[in-house]
């Protein structure tokens, strides 16, 4: 049958004077760890540890799991709270001696909660960076998802392409210096940054947006998809008799015929992380593109 749960709210010795609530280490360095042996305890000592433990029972009913401290032996592994209500845990031989909260993610990675900055914040436009001290220092990696909230013009959802340091992170690069709706627009202003959504999560399209990328794409030249998060592509060619190929890996995925109207069209949808992928056409004299567009 279930067991009832007591009222832990009640510690023991709580209003005691100090004097009857004696750490028997302080009597007898060492006490705690040996224990108790052929003796009569002074009540001092049974006061400290029944306030030990039903402090303890009570502060882990209210937490529900501990705040990280530097006493705690942590092992692989472990959970803890942090400092700012996040929960963590702590990588195969990560360091659990490391603050998780301003780790970044090298020994101990988000559990549960969101992280976010709050402060004075600069939005460049030109190079899509958004500068806000701490916000390199919430558990943020490549790909990631944040949210931007109390700004007048940069409310929207972005993905972290660059971490340049713990003050400075560039987002959806492809849009810097352009008006699309992942350009970030000129403005300094106090603002919230929130990592949304991890990269192993975050769906396509989140956080991502459609961007023109022709000048920078060539016929038959592979690219490689190093955003951190899966891309959608599409490009087209005003061309008649000539197929558009479409590869993803080296692995053709997508083929497209010249339609009535003399259009040829691929899209890639998706392209992961890390991928390569390219555009050719049989006829190898076919050398450029009408259109070439980017989900990222």
């Amino acid at each position: 049958m279930a067991i009832s749960k007591p009222n832990l709210t009640r510690i023991w010795a709580a209003d005691a004077a100090g004097s009857d609530v004696v750490d028997p280490d302080v009597q007898t360095p060492g006490k705690f760890s040996l224990g108790w042996v052929a003796e009569k305890p002074p009540y001092q000592f049974f006061n400290f540890m029944q306030k030990l433990f039903t402090q303890g029972l009570g502060y882990f009913d209210e937490q529900g799991i501990g705040f990280w401290n530097t006493d705690t032996d942590y092992q692989d592994l472990s959970l803890t709270k942090g400092s700012n209500g996040v929960i963590y845990l702590l990588k195969t031989s990560g360091d659990g001696t490391q603050n998780p909260v301003s780790d970044g993610g090298t020994n101990w990675i988000v559990a549960a909660g969101k992280q976010f900055v709050t402060g004075t914040a600069t939005f460049t436009n030109s190079t899509n960076n958004i500068a806000l001290t701490g916000i390199g220092s919430i558990g943020l990696e490549i790909g990631d998802v944040v949210q931007v909230t109390g700004t007048a013009s940069n409310n929207k959802l972005f993905t972290v392409e660059v971490i340049t340091d713990s003050g400075n992170v560039i987002v959806n690069q492809a849009h810097a210096g352009d008006t699309t709706i992942k350009s970030l627009v000129n403005e300094t202003v106090s603002a919230t940054v929130t990592l949304l959504a991890k990269f192993y999560n975050a769906p396509v399209g989140l956080g991502q947006g459609w961007v023109s990328v022709l000048s920078s794409r060539v016929m038959g030249t592979s690219y490689t998809n190093n955003t951190g998060r899966s891309i959608s592509v599409a490009a087209n060619k005003f061309t008649l008799d000539n197929d558009l190929l479409g590869f993803v890996d080296n692995v053709e995925v997508s083929r497209s015929g010249s339609q009535t109207n003399g259009s040829a069209q691929v899209d890639l949808v998706p392209v992961s992380s890390a991928s390569t992928y390219r555009i050719s056409s049989v006829d190898s004299a076919v050398s450029s593109f009408n259109s070439w567009v980017e989900l990222r």
